[in-house]
Parts: structure tokens; C-alpha cells; sequence
């Protein structure tokens, strides 16, 4: 418990005033005092080669969003903490991690006493099963481990921090050029009981826009975000009811606002709806985040480098009325595939069961950052097993089923995603010797340190046994080629959806920003704008630049390009669900 009680308290907490802003040619900032902010560089570095590289080649506009992000101010919004402070002291659990530990099953008792060579096929199986259960509850575990600790982390500091007037987060970048938030838990960047609790300091005027995105907000917290703008609009006015009981008696209401998908941001949302006197008084002052997430983001900008008209479409980088979804589009085709195999019966048992978006959703979001069909496996058995009584089998039946399904999701991954997995491939390709570094669009130094290292095996008397790495004498050694051609393809869309991001945030200059990777934020007053800027960004992007081809110039690579297809960049500009 001692242990687990050191984590409930980041190391990194949030300023009280703005932090020191970064600087051209300073590697230290943020914080004040020399000891914090040697801790905390501007690039988070290993090696000397790495360091030397971005000490040549200062990120100019990453520095810039940097600032633009720290001077953000924002407060405990205390109506929600009041409201979380019940729930959590009674128990209720709505959106917290339950405090049940999860259990790994017993090994089959019957097993025990049988030799391992006298195991037959059907013992082999069965164990392969329990195998397979047991990984799944550690993981569960450790999962709900340390969700426990993001939520106490949260809820502790922002109870503390509630009469602050207004308070600051600093942020950094990683290796590849994305944005991080230094403070762990109670942050922009947190999980939804996190974000719940904050809100900014400074309040915008909503007007008619205001009202419009803070309504398509409170539709996208709550899980109504497949359908148009209009239509998320017309939910939040049908529901006016629902959402004054929320405002009138929280505790009381907690069925409707606790069944959303983010149920805290949902909750702050009908707070201030109910504030603005639910969207009819456009002077209201708001001081909520209202943000717009990417369509499956690392596919997006794929299917930008290469043009794939079939890509755009499903990633909505092309106009629609209503917004097109990459994880319906897989879930089709696995439907097609099936319903041609009927005379298998695992097919016929899908096929009663249902292939649904959630199914294909993380397989496919995650195939950009560089997910497998082994990794894929592993959440189709995941959804299995969340979903086991609409298969009515016993549960032994479980890996079967999920490892006849993944080759042929995978597949049908490969005939929606045609231009991410050239790419990726291309890149792999061409990923064989030496570290890997190049610059991206803004002149961000991403260096891929990944190294061969020594490591022995130790038994410890609290962990069992545990594999360290030894470091060499040599800070950077000989690299791992198989390392550096695995990371690749993730670390190479990473370095570019940071560009777009900071290119989105230099572009237009807001008094406060709420940003996360693909999930871009502001006021809901200015969120209109911004949204705006962040289109002329992406087209900025990749009309003048061609990321494949200025990295492949870097490295001295001859190798052509995929074949460019014929979606034409010009579309983002009125592509409404591009970020939605």
C-alpha cells in the first residue's frame, strides 16, 4: 500500500503562475529553479548524438505552440469536483475504476497431477486456454491498477488545488516532436475524470457559433458523435429535460449523465448548458474546453501523403453531410468475408452475433502506430470475451473464436487501409542501417535512439525474476536494426501529426488551448475558428511538403514512392467531420 500511496501525488504538479517560457537556444525551461527545470528539457533526449542533433536543429515553431499551450490558464471547476467527491466516498463508481481486484483463474485443478509428456492434445489446448485467461486478468490488473492511481492522482490534487485562482501546466516534447503535459493525472491530457475537473480560467462569449460547438460538445461526451452536426445539435434539445434534472439534482440524475461515454466532461457540459440557459442566451461567458477529435488520425494523414481517395473518404478528409466511419467501413467487409464462409460454423456464430464498429475500431486505430495481426488478436479476443453471452458456448471456446476472426479482420483491414499499409511497409523497407534521424516539415530533430543493449537475468526476493538492460560504456553503442525498422512507421506519423498540431496552434492565436494529439480544444466561442486553422494547416501541409519523399531525401533513399492516388488536398478546406 506505502508503495502504491508515493504514486498518488505526480512529481511534476502544476504552476501557480505561468511557466517560464521556452527559449531558442535553451534546452531548460518551464520551470524557475535550476533543479526542476534541468529535469525537464525542452526534448527528452538519450545518447550524445541525439542530444547534438536537436542541439543543431532548434524546433523554432514547436517552441512557439509550446508557449501559446503553457500560458493557458485554467481552474478547478468545483461544481464537478463537489459532485465527484460524492460519488467517489459513497461508492457509486460512476466512470472510476472499480476497487476489485481481478484474479487470474485457477490452473485446471484435473491438469495438476499429469505429467507434461503425457499431456494430450485436447489437455495442450485447454491449457493454451487458461494460458490465454490468465494473461488477459493480469492485464486487466494492472490496467485497473493504474487507472486507480490516474483517478486518485486527479481527485486528490484537484482538491487541493480548488482554491487556486487559476493554475498552469507546463509541457515538453518527446523524441518525435509530440506535445506532452508535464503533470500526471490532473491534467489537459488526463483521463475523462480529469479533464472533467478542469476548466479554463478566462471566459469567452459564446455567440451563435458558441452555443452551436458547445452543444456538438456535450453530444460528442456523451456518445452521439456518428451522426451530423445538426443532428447532435437536435439531441441535446430533445434531451433539454434530462440535462436540466442533471443541473438540478446530479446525485439524483446520475442514470443519464453516468451512462455517457466521458460522463464527467458530459457533466461539466450540462452544467454550463444549464448556465447559458440551455444554448438561448449567446452572450454567456463559458469557460469550458469544447475539443474536436481527428478521424482515426494516423490514417488520415497516410491517406494525405499518398492521395488515397478511398482513405480520404473513410477518414472524412473530403466533404459530406454526414461523417463517414473507417471502423463501419472494416466491419462491413469482415461481414462480406464471413457470410462467403457460412459452412464454417464460427463463421455462421459471428455472423448471429454481429461484427460491429467496436469489433474492428482499436485494430484499425491502432494500425498506424504500428499494430500487428498478433496485437490485433489480442483485442478481438478482448471483445470476445466482453461480449461472451451473445456466443451462448462455454468459455474455452473463447481464444477459438477470436483467433478465427483476426486473419480475416486483418485482411479486410488491408482492402479499407490500401494506403497506410504501403507506406508502412515502404518505410520498413527502408529502414535497415544506423540510427534513423531526420527533420520533419517544421524542422523538428526526431532521432530514433534505440540501441543494442546487454541484459541479465536477476531473482529478486519482491518481483521474481526480472530481465535488466546493462548499458554499454558507449552512450550510443551499435543501434538495434530491428528496433529501429519496428518503430518506424508509428514514430514517423507521430512526428507528423505533432507538425500538424503545431502548425494548428501557430496559426491562429487563442487565449486558451486544450490540446491532445488529435483531439485539438479551445473555447467553445473560438472553437469555430479553430477549427478553421486547423484545416488550412493540414492543407498547408501537404501542399507544401511531401513528408514521404523530403524524409526519403534525408536519408538517401532511391527506393520510389507508393503510388499517389487521386484525392485532392484541396478538399480538407470543406471537409466538416475532417475534426468533429
Amino acid at each position: 500500500f506505502e508503495k502504491e500511496k508515493g504514486f498518488m501525488y505526480p512529481f511534476l504538479l502544476p504552476l501557480k503562475v505561468a511557466p517560464k517560457p521556452w527559449e531558442l537556444g535553451n534546452n531548460f525551461g518551464s520551470f524557475y529553479t535550476t533543479q526542476m527545470s534541468c529535469r525537464y528539457p525542452l526534448v527528452k533526449t538519450k545518447g550524445k548524438a541525439h542530444k547534438d542533433f536537436v542541439k543543431a536543429a532548434q524546433p523554432k515553431e514547436h517552441i512557439k505552440a509550446l508557449n501559446r499551450l503553457q500560458r493557458t490558464a485554467w481552474k478547478i471547476n468545483t461544481d464537478v469536483l463537489a459532485i465527484q467527491k460524492i460519488v467517489y466516498e459513497k461508492g457509486l463508481r460512476i466512470g472510476m475504476p472499480s476497487n476489485e481486484q481481478i484474479v487470474p483463474p485457477e490452473f485446471p485443478e484435473h491438469l495438476k497431477e499429469i505429467d507434461k509428456e503425457n499431456l494430450t492434445d485436447d489437455n495442450k489446448d485447454e491449457i493454451g486456454d487458461w494460458k490465454a485467461l490468465a494473461k488477459r486478468a493480469y492485464g486487466m490488473e494492472q490496467q485497473r491498477k493504474g487507472k486507480v492511481l490516474a483517478f486518485m492522482q486527479s481527485y486528490k490534487l484537484a482538491n487541493e488545488l480548488s482554491s487556486w485562482d487559476r493554475l498552469f501546466f507546463a509541457y515538453n516534447c518527446d523524441f518525435r516532436g509530440r506535445i506532452y503535459c508535464a503533470t500526471a493525472g490532473l491534467s489537459p491530457q488526463g483521463a475523462d475524470t480529469a479533464k472533467g475537473l478542469l476548466h479554463f480560467h478566462r471566459r469567452v462569449p459564446l455567440g451563435t457559433d458558441g452555443v452551436r460547438w458547445l452543444a456538438i460538445h456535450g453530444a460528442n461526451t456523451y456518445g452521439e458523435d456518428k451522426c451530423s452536426f445538426q443532428d447532435r445539435v437536435a439531441w441535446i434539445n430533445n434531451n433539454r429535460d434530462n440535462i436540466r434534472s442533471v443541473a438540478d439534482d446530479p446525485i439524483g440524475a446520475r442514470a443519464f449523465w453516468g451512462a455517457a461515454d466521458k460522463p464527467y466532461q458530459f457533466l461539466a457540459f450540462c452544467l454550463e448548458w444549464s448556465k447559458c440557459n440551455y444554448g438561448r442566451d449567446e452572450s454567456y461567458e463559458s469557460n469550458l474546453p469544447v475539443g474536436m477529435d481527428g478521424s482515426c488520425n494516423g490514417l488520415q494523414h497516410y491517406s494525405a501523403m499518398l492521395r488515397d481517395a478511398i482513405g480520404a473518404s473513410s477518414t472524412n478528409l473530403t466533404r459530406t453531410t454526414t461523417p463517414n466511419d473507417i471502423y463501419g467501413d472494416v466491419a462491413n467487409v469482415v461481414t462480406s468475408k464471413l457470410r462467403q464462409i457460412q459452412d464454417d460454423p464460427r463463421a455462421t456464430k459471428w455472423l448471429a452475433v454481429g461484427i460491429n464498429r467496436k469489433c474492428a475500431k482499436r485494430p484499425v486505430m491502432t494500425l498506424p502506430y504500428g499494430a500487428t495481426q498478433q496485437s490485433a488478436r489480442q483485442y478481438i479476443l478482448e471483445y470476445v470475451q466482453d461480449n461472451w453471452d451473445k456466443f451462448e458456448l462455454p468459455d474455452k471456446h473463447q481464444w477459438e473464436f477470436a483467433k478465427f476472426l483476426t486473419p480475416i479482420l486483418w485482411e479486410a483491414i488491408g482492402e479499407v487501409v490500401v494506403a497506410a499499409r504501403e507506406a508502412m511497409s515502404w518505410l520498413q523497407r527502408n529502414s535497415k542501417s544506423g540510427y534513423i534521424y531526420w527533420l520533419t516539415p517544421l524542422g523538428f530533430p526526431v532521432y530514433q535512439y534505440y540501441k543494442k543493449c546487454k541484459s541479465i537475468e536477476v531473482n529478486t526476493q519482491l518481483n521474481g525474476r526480472v530481465v535488466l538492460s546493462l548499458k554499454d560504456a558507449d552512450q550510443d553503442g551499435e543501434p538495434n536494426r530491428f528496433a529501429q525498422r519496428l518503430g518506424i512507421a508509428p514514430n514517423f506519423v507521430h512526428s507528423i501529426d505533432s507538425t500538424h498540431m503545431v502548425m494548428s496552434i501557430n496559426r491562429i492565436d487563442l487565449p486558451a488551448y486544450a490540446m491532445i494529439h488529435d483531439d485539438f480544444g479551445t473555447h467553445a466561442g473560438n472553437a469555430q475558428a479553430l477549427g478553421v486553422a486547423l484545416r488550412e494547416a493540414f492543407r498547408q501541409l501537404y501542399t507544401n511538403q511531401n513528408p514521404l519523399q523530403d524524409w526519403a531525401d534525408q536519408l538517401g533513399i532511391e527506393e520510389a514512392l507508393p503510388e499517389m492516388g487521386t484525392y485532392d488536398i484541396e478538399d480538407i478546406i470543406k471537409a466538416e467531420y475532417f475534426f468533429a
